[in-house]
């Protein structure tokens, strides 16, 4: 099945585990799924939805298929509850995470193992911010932070690199208000 393309808000959490993830692995698969398990409550809460994981990555998103009135800003408040999740938790890890907003394709593909998944700019432009953010903050294009200024705190990180993109504004937002 296939979905219309409609406008929402993606964010896309990055976890990155310490170096000795190849020696510790059952502790520490242990412990990414005690997160992706409070992730999917936060999720929940912020009226938005659990897309999928990609390896130690968690994507969910803001008005897709369940109405929600102010997408942007929902999943900056559970970008950055998902951050303190982390943080409130042992082992200390640092999540990133990164928003945007745009139109998406969404849908099911395959037969075997399929999956509901998105495609588009908006998806590979909230990965590529996780990229570029300080742990525990959300990462967006100035374009997006203006949809949400005036409920957010943050800061410019200046015209930036992202890849794929070139040089574009990037803010992280670091509270709500």
């Amino acid at each position: 099945g296939s979905l219309v393309p409609r406008r929402l808000s993606l964010p896309v959490s990055f976890l990155r585990p310490p170096a000795a993830w190849t020696s510790k692995v059952c502790s520490m698969v242990s412990h990414l799924e005690f997160l992706f398990q409070a992730f999917e409550e936060v999720v929940e809460y912020h009226e938005m939805e659990k897309i999928k994981t990609i390896g130690d990555n968690f994507m969910a998103s803001a008005g897709l298929m369940r109405p929600n009135s102010e997408p942007l800003l929902s999943a900056v408040r559970c970008g950055l509850r998902m951050a303190a999740v982390t943080e409130e938790s042992e082992p200390k890890w640092q999540v990133r995470v990164g928003v945007h907003s745009g139109p998406v394709v969404a849908g099911v593909v395959g037969r075997i193992k399929y999956q509901f998944d998105l495609w588009g700019d908006t998806v590979n432009v909230a990965a590529r911010m996780t990229e570029l953010g300080t742990p525990g903050t959300v990462t967006m294009s100035h374009e997006a932070w203006l949809q949400v200024e005036g409920s957010c705190e943050g800061r410019s990180l200046g015209n930036l690199d992202v890849k794929g993109k070139g040089k574009i504004g990037i803010v992280e937002c670091y509270a709500t208000r």
